[in-house]
C-alpha cells in the first residue's frame, strides 16, 4: 500500500519546513548502498522541503533515520516488462514516451502530486523523467531531469529509450549531465539539447 511517512531533523523547525516550497525527489530505488549519493542529495535540499519518492526501499529497517518526508510508489519498478510489454506500448503510442507511466501508475502520482503541489521533481536518470513526465505535465509542475551513467551511455542504444527522449527532451524544465560529452551523444541521436546543462556528480540541489 501506499505510505507517507513525514519526518523532520532537528537542524529543522516545523515553522521553516512549512515556509520552504515542497520539492520531490524521485528515483527507483532508496537507500541502496551504491547510490548513497542520492541521501546525501535529499539531504542537501535546504531550500526546500524535500519527498523522495521511490519504487523500492533497499534498507526500510533504516528508514527511521530519514530527516525528510517519502513516498513509496506502489508499482513494480519494472514498467512494461513480458506479457505486458506491448500493452504498455500501445498505449504509450498516443504521446510516444514509451517509458511513461501505466495508467493506474499515472493516476496514482497525479493523485498525489495534488495532494504534496510540489513546486519542482527531481527525477534521478532519465528513465525515471520520463516515467513521471505525463504526470507532472498534466498537473503543471516542472521536471528536471538528472542522467548519470548507463541512462546516457548504453541505453542510448535502445530505440525505444532514445525515441522517447527525442519526443520529450523539450518537454522537461532541465536536464543534468555530468560532462559535454554526454550532450554529444545525444545529439548524435538526435536528441535536442538546448535545454542540458551541465553539473556537479548528484547535482546541485541547495
Amino acid at each position: 500500500a501506499a505510505s507517507i511517512v513525514q519526518r523532520r531533523g532537528a537542524w529543522m523547525s516545523a515553522a521553516t519546513a512549512e515556509e520552504r516550497p515542497k520539492a520531490w525527489m524521485v528515483s527507483r530505488s532508496c537507500r541502496l548502498v551504491s547510490e548513497v549519493w542520492l541521501q546525501r542529495q535529499v539531504e542537501g535540499m535546504r531550500r526546500f522541503a524535500p519527498t523522495w519518492v521511490y519504487w523500492n526501499d533497499e534498507r526500510p529497517e533504516d528508514a527511521g533515520l530519514a530527516t525528510w518526508a517519502e513516498r513509496q510508489v506502489p508499482f513494480d519498478a519494472a514498467i512494461g516488462g513480458g506479457a505486458n510489454r506491448w500493452v504498455h506500448r500501445l498505449r504509450c503510442a498516443g504521446h510516444g514516451n514509451w517509458y511513461g507511466a501505466s495508467a493506474g501508475e499515472l493516476a496514482w502520482f497525479r493523485a498525489k502530486l495534488r495532494e504534496d503541489r510540489p513546486a519542482v521533481v527531481l527525477a534521478q536518470y532519465g528513465f525515471t523523467a520520463l516515467r513521471g513526465l505525463p504526470a507532472c505535465l498534466a498537473e503543471g509542475v516542472p521536471v528536471v531531469a538528472h542522467f548519470h551513467g548507463h541512462d546516457i551511455s548504453r541505453m542510448l542504444s535502445n530505440d525505444w529509450y532514445t525515441s522517447s527522449l527525442r519526443r520529450m527532451a523539450d518537454r522537461l524544465a532541465m536536464s543534468v549531465i555530468v560532462g559535454t560529452h554526454q550532450r554529444d551523444r545525444l545529439e548524435r541521436r538526435g536528441v535536442p539539447a538546448e535545454r542540458f546543462r551541465r553539473g556537479r556528480g548528484g547535482g546541485d540541489t541547495a
